[in-house]
């Protein structure tokens, strides 16, 4: 576009209303000048000034470390306290493995083993260091398991035929996990077919049910297996017997202090099934921890 053109162009704009003389926008702009002056003026009144800022610095350090903090109520770890609560009550557990019941000594376990496979290098430092310096009354999971082992091989060497009664007890528990499993199937492939036809399944349990009396009845309640070959139950009726069932077998001819021996070396030979396994777990544990950092053979000052 050439000048002409545009100066064409500007003509055809029309003229303003209201015309102000050269005075007008003069006085105008002077005024707004002046106001842009006084917003100034009034943000620097505001602002504190140097010499002030510089004593406050000093005085308001506590009170901006308050503000950096996050928000919550920070947790207070005295000097003398040990690793907590959680932990100190676990590995007092662990520590009693010996005269603890399975069920227990299991969720013991299994508890020490998914803290220990989390993800934290400050508890796989804990739990696994064993050059870590810690203070007197802190325990240490490694130390734990070597008492563990020497209290249960103490144990081993004053009874005799102790192979045989472990070699038993992995057959039990063996077992014991084999039916777990089993039931864990069932329970799936039922509850597969209960989704797919609800109306079958019911009926089909209803069947089953009918033909064999229910678990909450007393016939199902009460029936108990002799610990021998044979048992002998008194009649309900029978109001000279103190108890409704009683069974004699050879086991009930035993004294008190062969059935607490047998029941300790029962819960012994457990808690070392379970420390043995409980050791492999915790030993594939370090391993996924386990990490290859090269060290220097020289010094970074031998280095320049």
């Amino acid at each position: 576009m050439d000048m002409d053109t545009f100066m064409g162009l500007l003509e055809h704009v029309p003229s303003s209303k209201s015309k102000h003389s050269l005075e007008e926008n003069l006085a105008l702009i002077d005024s707004r000048i002046q106001y842009l002056n006084e917003l100034k003026a009034e943000s620097s009144d505001q602002e504190p000034s140097a010499s002030e800022t510089t004593p406050r610095e000093g005085i308001d350090d506590s009170n901006k470390q308050a503000m950096t903090l996050p928000i919550g109520r920070p947790i207070i770890c005295p000097e003398n306290q040990g690793v907590g609560p959680f932990l100190e009550s676990l590995l007092r557990a662990l520590e009693s493995m010996v005269d603890n019941t399975l069920f227990l000594n299991l969720h013991v376990t299994s508890v020490i083993s998914a803290l220990a496979s989390y993800t934290q290098p400050l508890i796989a430092n804990y739990f696994f260091d064993q050059s870590l310096a810690l203070r007197p009354g802190v325990k240490s999971l490694i130390k734990i398991l070597s008492a563990l082992k020497t209290r249960i091989d103490a144990y081993a060497s004053s009874v005799e035929g102790f192979n045989v009664l472990l070699e038993r007890g992995i057959k039990f528990l063996k077992l014991k996990a084999d039916r777990y499993e089993k039931t864990l199937e069932n329970n799936r492939f039922h509850a597969s077919r209960f989704v797919a036809s609800p109306g079958e399944s019911i009926r089909n349990n209803g069947s089953a049910l009918n033909g064999r009396s229910s678990p909450g009845s007393p016939g199902g309640l009460f029936r108990f297996r002799p610990f021998g070959g044979s048992g002998r139950r008194f009649d309900v009726a029978d109001g000279s017997q103190p108890h409704a069932f009683r069974y004699f077998s050879h086991k009930a001819m035993e004294s008190r202090d062969a059935v607490l021996d047998h029941a300790r070396a029962k819960q012994v030979v457990f808690a070392a099934v379970l420390l043995s396994q409980f050791c492999q777990e915790l030993a594939a544990i370090v391993l996924q921890h386990a990490t290859v950092v090269p060290r220097p053979k020289t010094r970074p000052a031998d280095m320049r």
